[in-house]
């Protein structure tokens, strides 16, 4: 059996997210086959960022180095790599079930395993709620096969590299860099959904999210770009809404942590609505809980193995049949 090392990665004057995941591990309690540590993350000024070329800004920059060069530097070592953002939190899950699949899955039928990813369309999220009210509220996780996902989908803040594949995540990221003339053009979460996507990688997502984005995930470390006040109250509240979904399909979710305030502030009240737009807004609301209850729902084109794995708290705070 094969042990982990767990990287966070982390700037240095980000204290506060390296207080808050620390707690989350010790308080989730991960067996002794786990080491935990910090890797310094790659700052925006730092002399590697500045001297890449491409269109990201430093920020985006920083986190593609600070995911490569910790799997790089994790070569040679004879343990799974958990590699994770500062933004998350874990749950008494999160070790013994991942500890159930690496023991479980032949080592050679995979390279990555997302602990969580984000979907990029709202209008695929009534699909993965209900997916998650048929995983036994809660008491078993799936592992879904990211080869041929049907949603879209990016994320880099939980997932573990194969420590047979180190070498092969490297040489991919390595690679996508050269094809576009030594240029990062393209943030490193959607870099690696490609690796999936176009089979560099072969990779699995555990559902229900075995870890969930904690309350400094929704202040972003990278920002979006020079925008008017309206279109940055308009991205925050899409940020502060796609982790709450994140929140509520997680082994851990606990009804106090999916929202924090968002819905509080009435968003949409401070947005410029013509009446037809206020309309639409009234209407939306309904039309996603009927697809998520409608009867014909068909997830044939999701592809699971056929293991699935027991959570070790089934049932806790389990939403009634």
């Amino acid at each position: 059996m094969a042990d982990f090392d767990l990287f966070y990665i982390n700037l240095d004057q980000a204290v506060q997210r390296r207080e808050l995941i620390e707690k989350s591990f010790a308080d989730s309690k991960f067996s002794s086959r786990w080491t935990f540590n910090r890797f310094p993350a790659v700052s925006a000024t730092s002399e590697m960022v500045l001297r890449a070329e491409g269109k990201l800004s430093g920020a985006y920059k920083g986190n593609y180095f600070s995911h490569v060069e910790c799997v790089r530097q994790s070569i040679g070592r004879d343990r799974h790599l958990f590699m994770a953002e500062d933004d998350l939190e874990f749950c008494a899950e999160t070790g013994p079930i991942l500890e159930q699949i690496v023991d479980t899955v032949p080592e050679d039928s995979w390279d990555i395993i997302h602990a969580e990813i984000t979907l990029m369309s709202a209008r695929d999220f009534p699909m993965l709620f209900k997916l998650d009210r048929q995983s036994e509220g809660r008491k078993k996780v799936k592992l879904i096969n990211l080869v041929g996902f049907p949603y879209a989908c990016s994320g880099s803040g939980a997932y573990i590299v194969n420590r047979r594949a180190k070498e092969k995540f490297i040489a991919f990221m390595d690679s996508t860099v050269k094809n576009y003339g030594g240029r990062i053009d393209h943030p490193f979460d959607i870099c690696l959904r490609g690796a999936l996507k176009f089979g560099g990688l072969t990779g699995f997502l555990t559902f229900p999210f075995l870890t969930a984005p904690s309350i400094h995930a929704d202040q972003t470390q990278a920002p979006w770009g020079a925008y008017d006040a309206s279109v940055e109250q308009v991205k925050q509240i899409h940020l502060e809404l796609i982790n709450a979904f994140r929140r509520l399909v997680w082994v851990g979710y606990s009804p106090d942590k999916v929202m924090p305030d968002v819905l509080n502030r009435h968003g949409h009240e401070m947005l410029l609505m013509s009446e037809r737009d206020k309309l639409f807004q009234k209407i939306m609301p309904w039309l996603m809980y009927l697809q998520y209850n409608a009867p014909y729902t068909d997830y044939n084109y999701l592809k699971f193995l056929p293991q699935q794995f027991d959570c070790i708290a089934a049932g806790k705070d389990s939403d009634p049949p």
